[in-house]
């Protein structure tokens, strides 16, 4: 196993378990990626989020103090069919919440570099009669054109086959560009708006 990142101290307290059952072990992998997404982003905009990383640390800690006064609970044989199994449940449940912290978190920094960056354009960009749409009179918010149909098309494809960790590196955000013929920029936007609405949706069914 490669070497285990600092942060995996907090992540998984109780070690990673190269040999556990695949259930757990699914639940490790996909953690893992939730995490290290999250350090990735984090890391080049922590001036942006100071506190973030902390509140995540407390939010972990609060809940693996939860979790060791469950499993010390006296009546737990009872409750479950053996101690082992009562451990597994908890640490899973563990896991879960902690990679819903993580996707949240995440999706809290992706929407606020979101904003920035669609202000900064807003002030940079030039006009382009082509790529306005009509505004009625009176409407004083200008639309913003949508993308092309086969562009859509190919974006939500990638999406729906990575719906778990929909996060394309930059290579496969250069491929998408190439196929759609939009800016990594419009690609970037596009994948931080759509896990905003769907991913939820597309996790529950």
């Amino acid at each position: 196993m490669s070497a285990v990142h600092p942060g995996y101290t907090a992540l998984f307290p109780h070690g990673i378990q190269a040999e556990s059952s695949g259930v757990y072990d699914s639940f490790q992998e996909s953690v893992r990626q939730c995490y290290e997404r999250f350090e990735e982003l984090y890391s080049s905009n922590k001036d942006l989020f100071p506190s973030l990383h902390t509140q995540v640390e407390q939010a972990f800690s609060y809940l693996e103090t939860m979790a060791g006064q469950f499993v010390s609970l006296p009546d737990l044989p009872i409750l479950f069919q053996s101690e082992e199994d009562a451990n597994e449940l908890i640490h899973i449940t563990v896991l879960d919440i902690k990679q819903a912290i993580l996707d949240y978190a995440t999706l809290y920094m992706e929407r606020c570099l979101m904003k920035r960056s669609l202000a900064n354009e807003q002030e940079t960009e030039e006009y382009q009669p082509e790529a306005q749409e009509y505004t009625p009179p009176g409407n004083g918010k200008k639309k913003r054109p949508n993308l092309p149909a086969h562009a859509k098309d190919i974006l939500s494809s990638w999406f729906s086959h990575h719906v778990e960790h929909p996060y394309p590196t930059q290579s496969e955000k250069v491929e998408l560009s190439e196929r759609t013929g939009l800016s990594l920029q419009k690609v970037d936007n596009w994948f931080i708006n759509e896990r905003s609405r769907k991913w939820q949706s597309y996790r529950r069914k």
